[in-house]
């Protein structure tokens, strides 16, 4: 069993000593290449150590290949590390198992990808046309048919959402 070591206090942007909203510690993430008789690995990141406080913006820089996206999505939990450790308020994230704590870090923590554009997505039940409408018209499409909101394809822009 292994002993969780208590958070590290740190000066955050505020001046005042506070626990990191997140950190990594050694974080690293091989990805295997190759058949599955192949032992290649590729070292998409290694060692990350990163600190992040409460109420500040992180942008991640590099050349291509360099390992922003794949950082990125380790701490969106989209991959799980290959090694190290994320802690989100001081605490490992693996120890992190109740659905409160899990919705409470993907409500701190959000993926947001240049040129992906962030749309609200309403999802309501289909209902029934009015009575005597045509399909394919505006009162027959209603909820029940027709675009619901999101990217538009072919657009570049979103639809806007029905009420």
């Amino acid at each position: 069993m292994t002993e969780l070591a208590a958070a590290p206090v740190i000066a955050g942007p505020s001046g005042r000593d506070e626990v990191p909203l997140i950190e990594t510690r050694n974080l690293t993430k091989h990805f295997k290449v190759g058949g599955n008789l192949s032992r290649r690995r590729l070292h998409a990141v290694d060692n990350v150590n990163l600190v992040i406080h409460r109420k500040e913006i992180v942008a991640l820089v590099g050349e291509s290949g360099s390992g922003k996206s794949t950082i990125a999505r380790l701490l969106a939990q989209v991959y799980r590390p290959s090694g190290g450790e994320i802690r989100y308020q001081g605490r490992p994230l693996s120890a992190r198992r109740s659905r409160r704590d899990i919705l409470a870090y993907r409500s701190d923590v959000q993926l947001a990808q240049p040129g992906v554009p962030r749309v609200a997505r309403h999802h309501a039940r289909p209902q029934a046309a009015p009575p005597g409408a045509q399909p394919g018209t505006a009162a027959g499409r209603g909820r029940a048919g027709g675009h619901r909101g999101g990217p538009d394809p072919g657009r570049g822009h979103p639809r806007p959402v029905p009420a």
